[in-house]
């Protein structure tokens, strides 16, 4: 709220300042008042069509507000004005998968893994596309980013592990598994020797299962035996 009346005051003194509004819009939408939201960052456009933040940003908000056709022509736009802003070429995929363009949302979805400014911190977002789109070689190359990933301490990994683990065992990805069990086994030998701190990611729910199945996870009888079900449930997410 504090932010949110400075940013008034400045705009009450100059009022065409499309970036004061864009930065408004931004506060509506981590607020979550998606109208206040949209109305602003409308207006921001009418004063600058070419700010592709400001795109992206009222596309985040189409999609909260469940309007995703009109959230991909946000993010379409964004990545048009600024090639190397890889923010609309991660969130356009989830607005094609909420309009059930799978296709689109594949292709982005690698347009997004394979962009110069990919960072690790959008795994999640991408293991989630992929999961859902049963796109393998996806997962297998978000699986190569995550283990040379240095942010340890980041507590998607373990759930992110299990999910490359489960689609990864498939019979003819049979050479992957074992690699991405030697991934969990060097991940964790880069956590901190005195044991499993409140922080670690091993502290999670995913973490403890992983810890306490990985070292059984010696072949693909044996996976099944550490987690039971859990092919089945996973092929069961397959769109049709």
């Amino acid at each position: 709220d504090k932010a949110l009346d400075i940013l008034r005051q400045i705009l009450s003194a100059m009022p065409d300042r499309a970036d004061v509004w864009c930065d408004i819009g931004l506060v509506y939408l981590n607020l979550r008042k998606l109208d206040d939201a949209i109305s602003t960052l409308t207006r921001s456009l009418e004063l600058d069509q070419d700010n592709a933040v400001a795109h992206n940003t009222l596309g985040c908000a189409y999609m909260l507000a469940h309007i995703p056709h009109l959230a991909v022509e946000c993010f379409k736009t964004a990545m048009r004005l600024k090639p190397t802003f890889i923010e609309p070429f991660v969130n356009i995929c989830r607005a094609y998968r909420a309009v059930g363009d799978y296709d689109q949302a594949n292709i982005h979805g690698h347009m997004a893994l394979n962009h110069e400014n990919f960072v690790p911190r959008f795994i999640p977002n991408l293991i989630q596309l992929f999961r859902g789109t049963c796109d393998f070689k996806g997962l297998e190359e978000l699986g190569d980013i995550w283990t040379n990933c240095d942010a340890v301490s980041d507590e998607n990994l373990p759930a992110l592990f299990l999910d490359l683990l489960v689609f990864a065992r498939e019979p003819e990805e049979l050479t992957n598994f074992f690699h991405l069990v030697k991934r969990w086994a060097d991940f964790r030998e880069r956590l901190p020797r005195e044991g499993i701190r409140d922080d670690s990611p091993l502290a999670t729910p995913q973490g403890r299962q992983v810890e306490n199945r990985v070292p059984v996870l010696r072949s693909p009888q044996s996976f099944r035996v550490a987690f039971p079900g859990a092919v089945d449930a996973r092929l069961q997410q397959r769109p049709v």
